[in-house]
């Protein structure tokens, strides 16, 4: 073997064992990391129709957490206190808060403590919710849920529109809609009492829902139901479609003057896993 094959055999070498070890890095990450970090993604949204008394004011919206399936109390407890951190003026939940509410519904401990955490979560303005399809998985539970929710001072906003004040007669427009998986979308109840002259947030758990909306009637729809995909690879759809969220799967996009986001998820399903994606919680600050 000559010296220039010799050297070249362990340059290949070096470089193999380079990106081994950071493919084994980037799983490691995916798979022990990734999946038990919370993070606070914020975004700000500026708006001509947003009055000048709602300047820094701050929505959360959190979705998806399947408490219960991988995210345990640990995880749970650092949504909680990263919510209290960030100290939002409104909270939104977008639904899917256990994967499977049968499971869990006549269990008091577990049902005592999720009460108490998101009872303990304060927003000045409201905390308002809508219910995912794995909510709504047993229609039967539906009720219970509900009042679940409303013993947690959460409002229930599906299909309901109602208008938001802050320290003056000015005020925007908020509005909760069904998901579409497994839901009743009530959009022609949403459009009666919509106002285009002002300041217009959808929140639902069916992203797709703005496929059926014309851009004037919103200026900000968010949603969730994807988790982003969780694992994006370049081709690839590991976690397969998620119905009402397959035209806005993950972050933001424009439709005419209007803006959509959809969230990640604060938790993960079906896989523990996270790759370019992260378990988050939304801040929206509004400017006029």
């Amino acid at each position: 073997m000559n010296d220039n094959l010799k050297d070249n055999l362990i340059r290949l070498g070096v470089v193999a064992t380079i990106i081994i070890i950071l493919i084994l890095c980037l799983v490691f990450h995916a798979l022990y990391v990734a999946p038990n970090e919370v993070t606070i993604t914020t975004k700000d949204i500026t708006n001509k129709q947003i009055p000048e008394s709602f300047d820094d004011l701050s929505i959360a919206y959190i979705s998806d957490i399947h408490y219960k399936e991988f995210t345990d109390k640990e995880r749970f407890n650092d949504i909680i206190d990263k919510i209290k951190v960030a100290n939002p003026d409104v909270i939104l939940f977008g639904g899917d808060l256990f994967t499977n509410w049968d499971l869990w519904l006549d269990d008091k401990p577990t049902m005592d403590y999720v009460k108490k955490q998101l009872k303990s979560l304060k927003a000045p303005l409201g905390k308002f919710f809508v219910l995912g399809d794995d909510d709504l998985k047993n229609s039967n539970d539906q009720e219970a849920i509900e009042k679940f929710f409303y013993k947690c001072d959460f409002e229930n906003l599906t299909n309901r529109t109602i208008d938001i004040y802050n320290k003056s007669q000015d005020s925007i427009q908020l509005t909760g809609i069904d998901n579409m998986a497994n839901g009743t979308p009530d959009l022609n109840a949403i459009k009666e009492n919509l106002d285009t002259n002002k300041f217009n947030l959808m929140f639902t758990h069916t992203p797709d829902i703005a496929t059926k909306l014309s851009s004037d009637e919103f200026d900000l729809l968010i949603g969730g139901q994807s988790n982003g995909g969780q694992v994006r690879l370049p081709f690839v759809n590991i976690m397969g479609k998620k119905i009402g969220a397959n035209t806005y799967k993950h972050g933001t996009y424009d439709k005419g003057n209007s803006l959509i986001y959809v969230s990640d998820g604060a938790g993960t399903t079906r896989s523990d896993a996270r790759f370019l994606t992260k378990n988050e919680i939304v801040i929206f600050r509004l400017y006029h």
